[in-house]
């Protein structure tokens, strides 16, 4: 499930479920920072509430639930080095610009789901001409 070499510290840190894994707040950014730095694409993110072992995404807020999520997609023609720089940047910068409403932390626990692509993928992620 995870790439190879995929440090320990991220796997014990994962919130797991199925064949997808999500991160705290706090050491998501490290996780995509490993991607880049490994050639890894991220190809989007989406938050979770976790209560009670079940997943609910987004954030209910005066009743209505506030999704959160990212989809950064190759461009046409983008060799894949600069997709894995661009999707870690672009990533990151909304990372740290999230600012998740107080109602947030009363729902239950908060992860980050990071959906990733490594290099053997990336042909199949290409936008045809």
């Amino acid at each position: 499930m995870f790439p190879p070499n995929f440090p320990d510290e991220f796997i014990k840190g994962a919130f797991i479920s199925g064949s997808e894994a999500a991160w705290a707040p706090e050491s998501v950014t490290s996780v995509v920072r490993w991607f880049q730095s490994n050639g890894i694409a991220v190809l989007g993110t989406e938050l979770w509430i976790v209560r009670d072992g079940a997943i609910y995404p987004g954030v209910f807020v005066d009743g209505v639930r506030n999704i959160y999520v990212t989809d950064v997609s190759p461009k046409p023609n983008e060799e894949s080095c600069s997709y894995v720089a661009r999707s870690a940047d672009e990533t990151l910068h909304y990372l740290v610009a999230l600012r998740l409403p107080p109602e947030a932390k009363d729902q239950g626990d908060i992860f980050i789901s990071i959906a990733w692509s490594g290099q053997s993928d990336f042909q199949n992620l290409r936008i045809p001409q």
